[in-house]
C-alpha cells in the first residue's frame, strides 16, 4: 500500500509526513527496509518522489506489498484520473496546506537563510528570493497545486494551524486513516507517538519550516495584504484561513 502526502511548500509537510512515517515504523514497516528491498536502487530515495500520474504510482504500488506501507512525500499536483486509479488501489493521502500570506513571508525568509551558506550550497530556488514580490511570485502555482488535492474526498486535508496547534487531533486523524486500511495503531504506539509529537515546538516544526500564523502583518504592506487576500479569497475562505483573526 502506498500513503502519500501531499503538501504545500512551507506547510509543515515534512513535519506530517515525519508522523506518517512513525505511525507506519510502528507498525513494523521499516521505510529504509522497504526502500532495499523492493525499489530499484535509481528510486531509493522514493520518500520524496513526486507521484506525477498513474504509471508513476503503479510502478511504486506493484513493487510493495498489499499489507506494507510505503510512505511518499509528494509536492507535485493530482488529477482527477490519478486520484480516482490511487484510491480505487486502495492507496491513502493526507495533505497539508498554509494561508498564501504566511507561505510568503516563510519563503522570504528561507531565502534569507540560503544566501548565508557558501554559494555552492545555496538552492537557488529559494535563494533567489530577495523581496516579498518575488515570494508572491510562487503563489499561484503553490495554491492551484493546492485546490487540485481539495477536490479529493479521499484525502485526508490539514493546516498548518491544525499541525501547530491541534497536534493531538492530527494525529488522531492519522491513526484513524491507518485502522481504516486494517492496520490497527495500538494505544500503546500511539502513546509514544503522542509524547514526541506533543506540540509542534516539541516535535520540531521550526526545524521543517519557518514561520508562524499571522507574522506577514508586520511583514507586508497595507497594499500588499490587500492584494494577496483579495487574490486569495477563496482558498483561503474554503480552508477557514480568515477565520483566524488574520
Amino acid at each position: 500500500m502506498i500513503f502519500l502526502c501531499f503538501g504545500m511548500q512551507k506547510s509543515a509537510s515534512s513535519f506530517a509526513w515525519s508522523l506518517v512515517k512513525d505511525f507506519a515504523q510502528k507498525l513494523g514497516f521499516n521505510q529504509w527496509l522497504l526502500r532495499q528491498k523492493y525499489i530499484e536502487d535509481s528510486d531509493r530515495r522514493v520518500e520524496y518522489q513526486n507521484i506525477r500520474n498513474i504509471e508513476q504510482f503503479d510502478y511504486f504500488n506493484e513493487r510493495i506489498p498489499e499489507r506494507e506501507i510505503l510512505v511518499i512525500k509528494s509536492h507535485w499536483p493530482i488529477t482527477p484520473e490519478l486520484a480516482e486509479h490511487i484510491h480505487l488501489k486502495g492507496g491513502s493521502a493526507i495533505a497539508t496546506y498554509r494561508d498564501p500570506l504566511d507561505i510568503a513571508i516563510s519563503l522570504l525568509d528561507v531565502g534569507k537563510s540560503e544566501r548565508l551558506k557558501p554559494l555552492n550550497k545555496q538552492r537557488h530556488v529559494f535563494s533567489s528570493i530577495l523581496s516579498i514580490e518575488d515570494a508572491a511570485k510562487r503563489l499561484p502555482e503553490a495554491v492551484e497545486i493546492a485546490n487540485s488535492w481539495l477536490a479529493n474526498d479521499f484525502i485526508e486535508h490539514i493546516t498548518y494551524e491544525n499541525l501547530c496547534y491541534e497536534t493531538p487531533d492530527v494525529i488522531e486523524k492519522i491513526v484513524t486513516i491507518f485502522n481504516h486500511t486494517g492496520h490497527n495503531i495500538s494505544l500503546e504506539s500511539k502513546s509514544d507517538i503522542q509524547k514526541n509529537y506533543s506540540n509542534a515546538e516539541a516535535a520540531g516544526i521550526p526545524e521543517f519550516n519557518i514561520g508562524g500564523v499571522g507574522r506577514y502583518k508586520d511583514k507586508m504592506t497595507s497594499e500588499q495584504i490587500v492584494l494577496l487576500k483579495e487574490k486569495y479569497s477563496d482558498f483561503r475562505q474554503r480552508l477557514k484561513f480568515v477565520d483566524n483573526g488574520t
